[in-house]
């Protein structure tokens, strides 16, 4: 049995790039919005020819029923509309909102009450209105919903982006591990240009590949030869010290030098102006040598220098990712991104030049960076000291810091609570001064502290600690340490041991808790309570409001 699937329809598009997988999901961004009609139409048109029952959700109803529209369209609009083939909705006034009001699921809900048949395809149009590109985090939630639900259905689905701001377009390229698909369309070297960042049809799969694009007397588009988006001329040479992307480049047409120690490139790069250089972080990597690999390469070639920090399974401190840009480096390219994408993120720097300032306080920048040598379990005069001197010494490089202060009852106040707090990294403390537990830790963006939080405890806060609070301000931090040496100042704890200085790439043993013994004063029951600067607000809504509107019939 023959099965059809839907399709993009440029003619000169291979196989592989023009057919999409049936239960796909697919975002089409448009840099060239004046492109959109014409590859809509050109696409559903396909779809309707193939006998593919197909939905259309649009923004404006001018984007069917204008002349340039009518005469792409031809007979199949009117015939599609009455065989039912083709059903056209368009936003409800009201749908951002809507989305917002209700999540994802009630669109979800919306295109249930359709009940499309296996192998529908749906093309949405202006889909910055159902996703929150501004939020990628909250954005990648949606976006997997969406998938699962199509892929459950057995639907293909094209999401088209046309009113992306600078920001949200880069953004948007984070999502692209969940999508089958993800093309750009617009200005490349040879004119308009289709970008397939990557794609996957029932035929196999193509990545960083662009299509020439031009217009037909027939209205829509086709194209010429591909043309690899790797090819990289202009940049003098190309060197990677990062063995885990060695192959992703070796598929590249640039020639690359692998080298395998930084001491070798000033002089591979001599009389070089604007070379691209792919450095690692990842286990064993000091961070202090690849700083100074940084700033030498910056200072030396200057602005020409393309530098690429790429992490190798290990994530970078926030503090050390701020460190490594502000020496010089030009992107650091996190962990969670498909190596597959680098060859794209070199070809972006391309005819770019370092606009950041270059002559920077070298040892200035590191000291904030690493403002202490210390980590783990401290007396709670020491962390008190500690946590003064780094909010002193960070205070003009704004990185983030985090206070917590959890109370317990005396009984679970012990080694084993202790016990349950594992802080490896350098600057990162605990304490506890007799009904309190403090934890104090350095470069921590207030938006993940939940997650860490949950990486540092065995166990969840609530079922430790009756009463918790978080403080992210550095003034607020301040005057709860006074507080604290104020309230702490009669507890004296015996046998305390205090942990040696660490390195950063170091685990700690905490067995160094077993040694804590504790005060026998009283603490009695305090009702739950966990209070935090940036309290966020739940509300349970239930849906009552359609998110998209009722069909169009054209006549």
């Amino acid at each position: 049995m023959n099965i059809n699937f839907p399709k993009l329809n440029i003619s000169g598009l291979s196989r592989v790039a023009n057919e999409m997988e049936i239960g796909g999901s697919y975002f089409l961004i448009l840099d060239n919005a004046s492109v959109k009609t014409s590859l809509m139409i050109g696409s559903l048109r396909s779809s309707l020819e193939s006998n593919i029952s197909s939905v259309l959700i649009l923004s404006s109803i001018s984007d069917v029923e204008n002349n340039s529209a009518k005469t792409l369209w031809g007979g199949f609009l009117k015939s599609g509309v009455e065989s039912g083939s083709l059903k056209i909705f368009i936003h409800d006034e009201h749908f951002r909102s809507n989305i917002f009001r209700y999540g994802i699921k009630r669109f979800i809900q919306d295109l249930e009450f359709l009940n499309l048949a296996s192998g529908s395809f749906i093309w949405f149009d202006f889909a910055e209105q159902l996703f929150t590109i501004q939020d990628i985090n909250f954005a990648a939630k949606q976006v997997q919903v969406i998938v699962d639900w199509l892929k459950m259905k057995q639907v293909t689905a094209v999401f088209v982006f046309a009113k992306l701001n600078t920001h949200e377009s880069h953004d948007i390229y984070l999502l692209s591990e969940h999508l089958s698909g993800l093309c750009r369309i617009g200005g490349g070297n040879r004119g308009l240009e289709a970008k397939f960042l990557h794609w996957h049809s029932h035929e196999g799969d193509i990545a960083h590949k662009n299509y020439a694009l031009e217009e037909s007397n027939s209205g829509f588009y086709r194209t010429s030869l591909p043309t690899s988006s790797n090819v990289l001329e202009k940049s003098s040479l190309h060197i990677n010290l990062d063995p885990s992307v060695a192959e992703c480049l070796e598929l590249t047409t640039v020639e690359w030098i692998f080298l395998d120690s930084p001491l070798k490139l000033i002089h591979t790069l001599r009389d070089s102006p604007s070379p691209t250089i792919v450095l690692r972080f990842g286990l064993g990597t000091d961070i202090l040598e690849l700083a100074q690999t940084v700033h030498t390469l910056r200072t030396v070639i200057g602005r020409g220098a393309k530098i690429i920090v790429h992490e190798d399974s290990l994530s970078l401190r926030h503090s050390c990712e701020l460190l490594l840009l502000s020496l010089g480096a030009n992107v650091v390219m996190h962990k969670e991104i498909p190596v597959w994408r680098l060859p794209l993120l070199v070809e972006s720097l391309e005819d770019t030049l370092f606009n950041r300032d270059i002559d920077v306080p070298f040892d200035k920048l590191i000291l904030g960076v690493e403002p202490t040598q210390l980590a783990g379990l401290l007396t709670i005069e020491e962390f008190i000291d500690q946590v003064d001197n780094i909010l002193k010494i960070t205070k003009e490089n704004k990185i983030p810091v985090v206070l917590f202060k959890g109370t317990t009852h005396l009984a679970q106040v012990s080694q084993e609570v202790l016990k349950e707090i594992r802080l490896s990294r350098v600057g990162d403390f605990c304490a506890f001064d007799g009904s309190s537990v403090y934890i104090f830790l350095l470069s921590c963006p207030s938006y993940h502290l939940k997650e860490i939080f949950d990486r540092i405890c065995s166990v969840s806060l609530d079922s430790i600690f009756i009463n918790s609070n978080f403080w992210t301000s550095p003034e607020n931090i301040t005057a709860e340490l006074e507080k604290i040496q104020i309230t702490s100042a009669e507890f004296i704890p015996t046998n305390f041991n205090q942990i040696d200085a660490i390195l950063p790439s170091e685990r700690l043993d905490h067995s160094y808790c077993e040694n804590v013994t504790l005060t026998n004063n009283i603490i009695e029951p305090l009702p739950t309570a966990v209070a935090t600067e940036n309290e966020s607000i739940q509300q349970t809504i239930q849906p009552q409001e359609q998110v998209i509107s009722t069909p169009i019939n054209n006549n």
